[in-house]
């Protein structure tokens, strides 16, 4: 795969469902780390936390919080609302986020019963 061959270091990690689809499109077993809600690593001054993240067909989901002395920034993914915006804003300093949200209201409720439509 041409990622791979242009980024030879490059690990690329995501929970178990990205890892099959990364192995189907060729990346290598080296390559790919299989990585959980809670985990963390580190590579150079970053730390990056695999943190939960809400997913209508996918219980995996994750999302990541990638923080450096200067910043943190929470990245989203394609996830829906859900409680851990709070909990993670509380947990970490966050100070950007990168969001593509799938829905804009809890997973528990609708559409019409959003606070932010």
């Amino acid at each position: 795969m041409e990622i791979e061959t242009n980024n030879p270091d490059a690990v690329y990690v995501g929970p178990s469902s990205s890892v099959e689809q990364m192995h189907e499109f060729g990346l290598s077993e080296k390559s790919v780390k299989q990585v959980a809600h809670g985990q963390k690593w580190q590579t150079g001054d970053v730390v990056i936390h695999a943190v939960d993240g809400r997913d209508w067909a996918d219980d995996s989901a994750l999302c990541y919080v990638i923080e450096s002395a200067n910043a943190a920034i929470f990245l989203g993914g394609d996830i829906l609302y859900f409680d851990g915006f709070e909990r993670y804003g509380k947990q970490f300093d966050i100070t950007a986020a990168a969001l593509a949200l799938a829905g804009l209201y809890p997973v528990t409720g609708s559409p019409e019963s959003s606070p932010y439509l």
